[in-house]
């Protein structure tokens, strides 16, 4: 049986794993968080600080997700019975809605893509992520989107 995710070992894992992403955020190493927060070595540390953010980002994407979506259904509504009498205005607001919405929850198939540098000759390499530039490209992309929810 699956432990509590309140029981207090879990508890005290959560905290070790905050104080994780803390000391990494402000620069330490996975070696010095294993030290300081007596974790078996850096992959230990790597591993905490991915589930840390896995459980705080994954909640609030999805959170943007199922607000997203409800707005998509409230525009749905208000043009549909302009779609259902042939429209055109409404009929492309449906599809710009549907492409959208289809985007928003993954229902289109995946595009194949092989990306190339601009003049085409060569393959691109993505450039790798710290994780502190990842961390923070997933706060800045959270405070975009809870900031546009207010607009």
């Amino acid at each position: 049986m699956a432990e509590s995710k309140t029981s207090p070992r879990q508890l005290k894992a959560r905290e070790r794993q905050a104080r994780a992403l803390e000391m990494r955020t402000s620069g330490a190493t996975y070696a010095e968080i294993a030290k300081a927060l007596d974790y078996a070595g850096p992959s230990s540390v790597h591993k905490a600080l991915t589930t840390a953010l896995d459980n705080i980002i994954a909640p609030e994407v999805e959170a943007l997700r199922t607000l997203e979506g409800q707005r998509y259904d409230a525009a749905l509504k208000s043009i549909w019975p302009k779609v259902v009498d042939g429209d055109l205005d409404a009929l492309h607001g449906f599809v710009r809605l549907s492409d959208r919405r289809c985007k928003l929850f993954g229902l289109d198939m995946p595009a194949k893509v092989a990306p190339t540098t601009p003049d085409g000759t060569e393959a691109y390499q993505l450039e790798p992520m710290t994780t502190e530039e990842a961390i923070q490209t997933y706060l800045d992309a959270i405070e975009r989107a809870t900031a546009n929810d207010g607009d």
